[in-house]
């Protein structure tokens, strides 16, 4: 009881601090449960399910900046890095891969020189989305690569499925549909042993993707609905990329009623939440 009470405390200050003079506070039962979570592991999970359902809110960036400069007051500098790591995740994905490299890089060259295996690997992989945004292909590839295979080593499913699915997408972007197809596969293999629904969602968008790239827009379509019909809200960009690669396959098979209606529902997400690279895409479409 003494520690929640002292987390509860802490918390109204630093909502009185950085909270309330932007509109935005932590709720009360995010900082219940992580006030009361045994370990470091639990409380990030506590903190990260907070985040993943702020990924479709337009003020994602200061609502996760006010959990920050929370946990700076408790302390928590351990949990502070993987969230700094989620928010600069989004940063990137909404074009501001410069200050996402950057904080991502300290956070990195901290986790090596703490020798924290988990976060190197969170960081690796938030490195990897940030140069693909950037437009770094080599680096990109490195930091995917360097990933897996910290992920092998602690047998991580999930996190292999997500390190597949972003290197079959990159090859999938370049062109080369076998690389892209080897990948995507893996992605599927190790997202089915886990049982993730996110990952799930992911990788069939993906898949989806290569079909288009390779012209194979039957089987891409049964990927992509399949990628759709998992429901999983907290995808929110992964859902607008298989809209458009909806929108692709209709374009390219000639049925353009179709494809501007999945173009329009694209935008309608991606503009609210500032994924540029989306947004010019489904306009592409039109």
């Amino acid at each position: 009881m003494y520690n929640l009470l002292k987390y509860l405390f802490l918390w109204m200050l630093t909502v009185g601090m950085y909270g309330m003079a932007a509109g935005q506070a932590i709720p009360d039962s995010v900082m219940r449960r992580y006030a009361s979570a045994k370990t470091d592991k639990d409380k990030l999970y506590q903190l990260t399910d907070y985040l993943d359902n702020l990924n479709g809110d337009t003020f994602f960036v200061q609502k996760s900046a006010v959990l920050v400069s929370f946990l700076k007051s408790v302390n928590d500098d351990r949990n502070r890095d993987f969230i700094q790591l989620i928010i600069n995740d989004q940063l990137a994905k909404r074009g501001n891969y410069v200050t996402s490299l950057a904080s991502t890089l300290e956070i990195t060259n901290r986790a090596e020189q703490q020798k924290d295996t988990t976060k190197i690997l969170a960081a690796y992989r938030k490195l990897g989305n940030a140069y693909y945004y950037a437009g770094d292909k080599v680096n990109e590839h490195v930091y995917n690569i360097k990933a897996m295979l910290i992920a092998k080593e602690i047998n991580d499913v999930v996190s292999l499925s997500g390190i597949a699915n972003n290197i079959s997408a990159s090859y999938a972007e370049q062109k080369s549909p076998d690389s892209a197809l080897m990948y995507g596969r893996m992605g599927l293999d190790y997202a089915r042993r886990s049982g993730d629904i996110r990952s799930l969602s992911m990788i069939t968008g993906t898949i989806a993707e290569v079909f288009i790239a390779d012209n194979q827009y039957d089987s891409a379509l049964i990927y992509a609905r399949e990628s759709l019909g998992y429901g999983d809200a907290k995808n929110v960009l992964g859902n607008v990329w298989t809209l458009n690669a909806i929108s692709q396959v209709f374009l390219k098979t000639n049925y353009c009623d179709s494809a501007n209606y999945y173009a329009h529902k694209a935008i309608e997400i991606a503009a609210e939440l500032g994924f540029k690279d989306q947004l010019q895409s489904a306009y592409e479409t039109l």
